[in-house]
């Protein structure tokens, strides 16, 4: 209800608004000479005793009067495409900025003409014997609406971040909990993690962050304030404002999240928390503090998962980026090489589980994360641009990591991704005489075929 009120204010104000500016723009009330001649941005009009009607002519024209002219119709022409976009999309509006900028038009109009009213006028009385008319009254006061359309806008689209990054989730399932218990707002936390993490996969980081704040609310009420459990809540919530710029903020959350974990042995925590740490650091330039971390996340990585886990390579390939903003660039290759072996072995292994599976429909496919394709797709992604625009032009570490992101779409039950990487490896692989992975990439893209 109170959404529908704001949505009929909203359309309301618009149309008072543009009204406002048509009429400012068009009548011929800018400037009064004792009631009888008046200007306006395109006329002079006298009034005749004789005849009882306005006589009017063509305002001389001058750079100033012009600059008015266009900073009015500019003004009325995104007011009006604002309104009508704003009627189409509702709350999907991301055109708020529009208002901001017709309103800096009006301004700028309004105060040429207060500035400079005596060469636009032209006239050789005295500007004492005259005053302002109501339209120019009327271009001021649209100013603060458009100000105020403007910051609703801000407001509906924060309400939108609302709606799909928790409510539209959680809300029925809210309805029916008559009194929270540890239990439902423990799954509660769990259901809105996995949307945190969906959510930062895509970018989607505002979107994120409603859901990212309820996570941090359950924990809090579920384990207390100053348990160990709070980490993982902390972490999500700092990487969606680190996604939003906002770093001093996550750099906070992040100081909070270190104070919890201080009393952890867990390796898994350390590790999330140093690669949160790192990230922080190499977003705010403090490149050595992000090696550093960097160092450490592997480090917890290694005792946790192994040397060679994919979680463990993600840390390399963190720091490869980094020593990539220092100039090291054979570091940055070796460290390549390194995450692209683990993840082909890894992608190699999947794969062959996958093909077990079809011709087996007993065997268990590993469920492979949504989120994590898309960080691991980027991640691919980024290593092979990298070796298809560096002078040396390693064409087995292309046809490598090319091999990597075929069979990873492939996976995905993206054959057409798949077939466009599976082609960039084999042309790789080619220009090497009797390459390994020649013919494991054609019995990919035979996969391909035959699936299709």
């Amino acid at each position: 209800m109170k959404m529908a009120y704001l949505l009929m204010f909203v359309t309301l104000l618009h149309l008072i608004t543009l009204a406002m500016q048509f009429i400012a723009t068009m009548e011929k009330s800018w400037w009064e000479w004792d009631g009888l001649e008046n200007s306006d941005l395109w006329y002079n009009c006298r009034f005749d005793n004789f005849t009882g009607s306005w006589l009017c002519s063509s305002s001389k024209e001058t750079d100033w009067l012009h600059a008015v002219q266009i900073l009015m119709v500019i003004s009325v022409v995104f007011s009006s495409v604002s309104f009508l976009v704003f009627l189409g999309q509702l709350f999907t509006m991301s055109k708020g900025g529009l208002f901001y900028f017709t309103g800096l038009c009006q301004v700028f109009a309004a105060l040429i003409y207060t500035l400079n009213n005596k060469e636009i006028l032209q006239d050789s009385r005295e500007l004492t014997s005259g005053h302002f008319g109501y339209c120019f009254i009327l271009a001021w006061v649209c100013v603060p609406l458009l100000l105020l359309s403007g910051v609703i806008y801000v407001h509906l689209q924060h309400q939108q971040a609302d709606w799909v990054g928790i409510h539209e989730r959680i809300c029925q399932m809210l309805v029916t909990i008559r009194s929270p218990t540890l239990l439902s707002l423990q799954q509660a936390g769990c259901i809105q993690s996995q949307l945190v993490k969906s959510k930062l996969s895509e970018g989607k980081h505002q979107e994120a962050l409603p859901a990212a704040q309820f996570c941090l609310r359950c924990s809090k009420d579920v384990h207390g304030p100053r348990s160990v459990q709070m980490v993982p809540a902390y972490l999500l919530l700092a990487e969606a404002n680190m996604g939003m710029g906002n770093l001093a903020w996550a750099a906070e959350l992040l100081s909070q999240a270190e104070w919890a974990a201080l009393k952890s042995s867990d390796h898994a925590v350390h590790q999330r928390l140093h690669r949160c740490l790192g990230r922080l650091h190499t977003a705010t330039g403090n490149l050595e503090a992000a090696l550093f971390n960097f160092a450490n996340d592997i480090y917890f990585a290694s005792e946790e998962y192994g040397l060679d886990s994919t979680v463990t390579r993600g840390g390399y390939f963190l720091m490869a980026n980094v020593y990539a903003k220092l100039g090291g660039l054979p570091i940055v290759r070796s460290l390549y090489s390194e995450v692209a072996q683990t993840w082909h072995c890894h992608l190699t292994k999947l794969l062959d589980t996958h093909v077990q599976n079809v011709q087996s429909p007993d065997t268990e496919l590993e469920p492979y994360d949504e989120a994590q394709r898309v960080e691991v797709d980027e991640m691919l992604r980024t290593i092979l641009e990298f070796e298809q625009n560096d002078s040396r032009k390693d064409s087995a570490q292309i046809a490598l990591v090319a091999h990597c992101l075929a069979m990873l779409w492939f996976l995905a039950g993206d054959s057409l991704k798949a077939l466009g990487f599976g082609n960039t490896a084999l042309q790789a692989s080619q220009l090497i005489p009797n390459h390994d992975l020649t013919e494991p990439i054609q019995g990919l893209l035979q996969l391909l075929h035959t699936a299709r």
